[in-house]
């Protein structure tokens, strides 16, 4: 196109897919964008570099849910339901910006993280479950389906975490249905995407921030 001297053009580098823009060569000035002083033969050349595959995803697995605590209203019901979360890797995990995209709506904030090995609890009300010594966080809207549903955590780069399609009907348990005990994974190691894996808890109300059966 036209281009006229003494008066500044801007060029930005746009990467392909799969590429980060890294430097203007002439000058080594690393943003994208920049005003070119138009007064007479210029070069830019914009070099790229591979962009760097994501991180596997922390193994953080959903190991309990309390989707329909037997309460005499829906409203009470919904005031005790929580879903554990469990760190079954050998490192902590920094769940910074990690988000809910299906289910109950939530991003934990920046400095969470989760140790190896530790429990920590999304809840409809905090007030319910404190100081029990787990870390609590309240989920920002929603509530776990009596009827089942699909619950997916995506790490910060869009990549699945966990997800879990649960029932209220065979093959999964009945009795989490608010009869009174959780729905709770059996082993965290073992892939809970499958309602074998799952039981009734032993106890009434589940073992939120423990382990599901000592």
């Amino acid at each position: 196109g036209p281009h006229y001297r003494n008066i500044p053009m801007t060029l930005t580098a746009v990467p392909e897919p799969g590429q980060l823009f890294a430097y203007w060569e002439e000058t080594g000035e690393t943003s994208a964008t920049i005003a070119l002083p138009f007064n007479g033969d210029t070069t830019r050349t914009a070099v790229f570099e591979s962009e760097p595959p994501p991180p596997p995803p922390p193994a953080v697995v959903i190991n309990e849910l309390n989707f329909n605590p037997p309460f005499e209203t829906d409203a009470e019901d919904d005031l005790y339901e929580f879903m554990e979360l469990v760190n079954t890797g050998t490192e902590s995990a920094d769940l910074s910006g990690f988000t809910f995209t299906s289910g109950i709506v939530y991003t934990f904030p920046p400095g969470t993280s989760i140790d190896p090995g530790e429990y920590i609890l999304l809840v409809k009300l905090p007030a319910n479950f404190t100081g029990q010594g787990y870390d609590t966080y309240q989920w920002t809207e929603g509530s776990l389906s009596n009827g089942g549903e699909t619950i997916t955590l995506m790490d910060t780069y869009g990549q699945v975490v966990d997800s879990l399609t649960y029932d209220d009907v065979a093959p999964w348990p009945a009795e989490p249905d608010g009869t009174g005990p959780s729905l709770s994974l059996t082993d965290p190691l073992l892939a809970n995407e499958d309602p074998v894996h799952w039981s009734a808890s032993s106890e009434t109300g589940g073992t939120p921030g423990a382990v599901n059966f000592p």
